[in-house]
């Protein structure tokens, strides 16, 4: 009896600890996937205030089409469709749209690989990604020959698409989720990149944001050489952008803290620190970047 009541008693001590140990383990995980919804929630109000400047970026852009590609009233281009019509993007600024989409693909498989998911749940994520840079490509295949700012940058960032495509057609042959990590892992300087792209690309994106302005002036323009009201609203985009720069350093600094979790081990769970400090830094440069767009659209 006695030896019956030692056996239940080292069998109730290992289910404890088993408890236990499960308890544990289930909160680090926790403590980590928190983090990272927490950082992937940010980096949505990064993209919500980045497409509302690519929505103005969308409105100059179309102006200086028209103002430069010897329009002519009578005629009618169908390859210059997107500079003529609100549905859909011109070319320079989807590129830009597309690449922060591809980005935000990019966190979702993230996001599967930290929450456990299925590697044919993962694949339906890469599936995303892949669209993305295919209309991306499409984009910056329609700035060629159109020339200016714009169609610089819009190829610069051909780059980096071009070297995501032939990852994502192997990687949607992946049937396991190590091979997906090795994937993400492999390819994050490329998506890393594409953020620094975007960010250099905002040298070219402030004087078609401020076109409207200066255009009214002619030679060399200063500061006192415009109005004070004009002076306010391109000091406002300028602004607009820093808060934009702001948030895209913020996405690169977490995207780096994931990158190394990812290169560590099978999971992001427990190893993604730091994250919450970055998603705080982000919230408060979406908060100014929001009420920059609010005095612009005052002016």
């Amino acid at each position: 009896m006695r030896n019956v009541r030692r056996v239940f008693a080292t069998r109730n001590r290992f289910v404890i600890l088993a408890i236990l140990t499960a308890t544990l383990v289930a909160c680090v995980s926790s403590r980590g996937i928190q983090e990272f919804t927490t950082y992937r929630t940010a980096f949505d109000r990064t993209n919500d205030t980045a497409n509302a400047i690519l929505d103005q970026l969308a409105i100059q852009e179309r102006a200086l089409f028209r103002a430069t590609s010897g329009h002519v009233f009578q005629e009618f281009n169908p390859d210059a469709a997107t500079y003529y019509t609100d549905a859909g993007d011109p070319p320079g600024t989807g590129a830009f749209r597309n690449a922060l989409a591809t980005v935000d693909a990019y966190n979702d498989l993230l996001f599967a690989l930290a929450t456990g998911q299925s590697a044919a749940s993962m694949v339906s994520q890469l599936g995303e990604l892949q669209v993305n840079v295919n209309k991306a490509l499409g984009d910056v295949a329609a700035l060629a020959g159109h020339g200016g700012q714009v169609a610089a940058v819009g190829a610069a960032l051909e780059v980096g698409f071009r070297k995501l495509k032939p990852f994502i057609e192997l990687g949607l042959r992946y049937r396991s989720r190590q091979a997906f990590r090795v994937f993400v892992v492999e390819n994050y300087l490329t998506v890393r990149q594409l953020l620094l792209d975007i960010r250099g690309g905002t040298t070219a994106i402030f004087p078609i944001l401020t076109r409207s302005v200066m255009e009214r002036h002619r030679g060399d323009i200063t500061s006192t050489s415009l109005t004070a009201e004009e002076v306010e609203k391109v000091e406002a985009y300028r602004k607009l952008l820093s808060d934009w720069v702001l948030l895209i350093d913020g996405t690169i600094m977490a995207l780096d803290h994931v990158n190394t979790a990812l290169a560590q081990g099978p999971t992001i769970a427990g190893a993604v620190a730091g994250l919450s400090t970055i998603a705080i830094d982000l919230s408060a440069a979406s908060d100014a970047a929001r009420k920059d767009l609010a005095a612009l659209a005052a002016n």
